[in-house]
């Protein structure tokens, strides 16, 4: 699905990648994988674009995430993707 929208991002466009799981072979190693073959995409860090109350679920990666509140709330993962040129 990455590798076939990538193509459609203009420069300095977003993608955004998510999936409502948590499993790393769905979510973050897709995106590592993703990023090691189209080094023109990074992780764009949305916080100031997320209400204060969800920014707590963004990780170190600046994923958004659910992992840690699986008790109150389904998996899912996201990641905004950011072309550079």
């Amino acid at each position: 699905l990455l590798e076939n929208l990538a193509r459609l991002v203009n420069p300095h466009g977003h993608l955004v990648y998510a999936v409502c799981s948590n499993e790393p072979e769905e979510g973050k190693q897709v995106v590592d994988r993703f990023i090691n073959r189209h080094p023109d995409f990074s992780i764009d860090n949305p916080a100031d674009r997320l209400p204060t109350q969800a920014r707590f679920l963004l990780d170190s990666d600046a994923a958004f995430s659910t992992e840690r509140c699986l008790d109150v709330m389904d998996g899912f993962f996201a990641v905004c993707l950011r072309r550079m040129a």
